[in-house]
């Protein structure tokens, strides 16, 4: 890639992280009522199936509702106290956010040494509870459009001290590392985590995967290809030899899921930074269509996977949310426990910080 499209891909990225992501709202939907879904329509076709457009908002609810997904009506006037993770959070929020669940202190482990390969040193951090019993084990993927972002950047999202291990990891950037370089990464640190598991005393049986956009997409492509040996993560230590790199649950803050898809083509972020993942232009069909359906996670899903939770802001057009709604539909029906929530009022990005309390609830049901 030449320097000319490298630093144009910048730009645009960077437009996006500082001048065009919704900030969405001080509202949200009630934790504690289950957001209604439907259940009709089924598969809404091949992949590459362009017939959803995006847009404004109301554009990406029609769609969705087309696709039989039906979204609740936003009313700012419920002001049902979404959670936002602040700085230094008091016991009355971590009430809130942690749903009554007992607080934990937490012990930090950074830097370590995960895998090593094209001359790059792959980290990752983990947040253990300190005194929490044999606690369930979170791997946290951070966001960035495939070219920039750390570990650094989410920390553990604010949930070790609710009794999990969070192990916050990086990953190969593009567009020095072209996919499959991130997924084989994100394995190879699931495979760290098992290969671990009696030195910092967590449960490596019960592992979710929580990503957030360019993250979200990647745990995404881990939950669907469970035993694809095209992206296994590489041995860097002869332990990992030992372990698999399948995890038990997937939660993924608006990640896209179908690079085929012309809702994410037409955007000019999701074109730029699937160019820079791929290494081709995703437009040139001839040259570019085989790498983007392998990079794409719906392209993978066949057959029942483990449980996936997603959520999306439904005034996002960084990532339409229709692309959630796609590997929604997909994944219902292969019989797939899946869950969609739909954020009123939420753009890019927020979703992360006012829903993050219903995915610990969520997987408070399915780990603990």
């Amino acid at each position: 890639m030449n320097k000319k499209i490298f630093f144009s891909i910048l730009l645009v990225l960077s437009f996006l992280l500082f001048g065009c992501v919704s900030q969405g709202n001080d509202s949200g939907a009630d934790l504690n009522q289950p957001v209604p879904f439907g259940t009709t329509g089924g598969v809404i076709g091949p992949i590459g199936d362009n017939s959803l457009s995006t847009g404004t908002s109301r554009q990406n609810v029609n769609a969705l509702n087309e696709m039989g997904i039906i979204v609740p009506t936003y009313n700012p006037e419920l002001n049902l106290v979404p959670y936002r993770v602040p700085a230094d959070t008091n016991a009355e929020k971590d009430s809130n956010f942690g749903y009554g669940s007992k607080v934990y202190p937490v012990k930090g482990d950074y830097n370590i040494i995960f895998s090593e390969v094209d001359d790059q040193k792959i980290l990752l951090d983990i947040y253990t509870p300190v005194g929490a019993i044999n606690p369930p084990v979170i791997m946290a993927v951070h966001g960035g459009g495939f070219v920039f972002g750390s570990k650094d950047d989410i920390n553990d999202l604010g949930l070790a001290k609710y009794g999990y291990a969070v192990v916050s990891i990086n990953y190969r950037l593009a567009p020095k590392s072209s996919f499959p370089a991130q997924i084989i990464d994100l394995k190879t640190a699931v495979k760290w985590i098992k290969a671990n598991s009696q030195k910092y005393n967590y449960n490596s049986n019960k592992i979710a995967a929580i990503g957030l956009s360019a993250g979200g997409h990647l745990v995404n492509m881990l939950g669907t290809t469970i035993g694809n040996v095209d992206y296994e993560g590489i041995n860097y230590k002869p332990e990992y030899a030992s372990f698999d790199s399948g995890v038990n649950y997937i939660v993924d803050f608006y990640g896209p899921s179908d690079f085929t898809n012309e809702n994410i083509l037409g955007t000019p972020v999701g074109k730029a930074s699937i160019t820079a993942l791929l290494g081709c232009s995703p437009n040139i069909r001839k040259q570019c269509l085989k790498k983007t359906s392998e990079a794409s996670p719906a392209y993978y899903v066949k057959s029942k996977t483990i449980p996936f939770l997603i959520i999306h802001g439904d005034e996002d057009t960084t990532v339409p949310c229709q692309q959630s709604g796609e590997l929604y539909q997909l994944l219902k029906a292969s019989s797939t426990d899946v869950t969609l929530i739909i954020a009123p009022g939420e753009g890019h990005g927020t979703p992360a910080y006012d829903y993050m309390g219903k995915a610990l609830k969520w997987l408070d049901s399915k780990l603990k």
